[in-house]
């Protein structure tokens, strides 16, 4: 009796313990956002999405970003926007409430391993923020990841490095033909 007393209150004592470690930690990640105005919260968030933040759960970025958002994980997509850049063009900031409008330079659309080009246009996405206890929070539009050309190569090297198909594998490097070009062509200005 003696011994499954001490035993109880070692696995108590252990258990407080290891909430004293945690709960500072899951704190100061969302409290992290309480300062920061929210242009900069969708600022950081498109510069995660642009990088490939978005494209996988694996992405060292992954939990930085849902930080920023008030969904609690990131879907899987199938598909993803190719952008050459982002900007942000207008902001409405209230006291519980704010907007921030980003324009996005859309080069294509990416479906799997497939690649799809469309004319060079612009994209306005108005996110909607809201002030929560922790900060400032993205509570819409949850809209599929936009991805610089790299990030989206990276993302199909890494589907090539696990493809067994052959088929497939040729889709995957059409695919990465497809946007190495659009990244030489970006470099000397005549993004398609």
């Amino acid at each position: 009796m003696r011994d499954t007393m001490r035993y109880s209150l070692r696995t108590m004592c252990s258990i407080a313990l290891l909430l004293c470690f945690i709960t500072p930690v899951e704190a100061q990640s969302r409290v992290a956002t309480d300062d920061i105005s929210p242009t900069s919260v969708v600022q950081k968030y498109c510069k995660l999405d642009l990088d490939g933040a978005r494209l996988s759960s694996q992405n060292p970025y992954a939990d930085a970003i849902t930080a920023l958002a008030t969904w609690p994980i990131e879907p899987g997509w199938d598909t993803s926007v190719v952008v050459s850049s982002f900007e942000i063009v207008s902001r409405k900031l209230g006291p519980k409430e704010s907007t921030v409008t980003v324009r996005y330079i859309v080069l294509g659309n990416i479906f799997g391993a497939k690649i799809t080009s469309s004319q060079q246009h612009k994209q306005l996405v108005t996110f909607t923020l809201t002030k929560s206890s922790t900060g400032w929070l993205i509570e819409r539009p949850l809209i599929a990841p936009h991805v610089s050309v790299s990030a989206a190569i990276s993302a199909l090297n890494s589907l090539l490095s696990d493809e067994k198909n052959p088929e497939q594998i040729k889709r995957i490097k059409a695919g990465i033909d497809v946007l190495t070009k659009w990244k030489s062509d970006a470099v000397s200005n005549k993004l398609p």
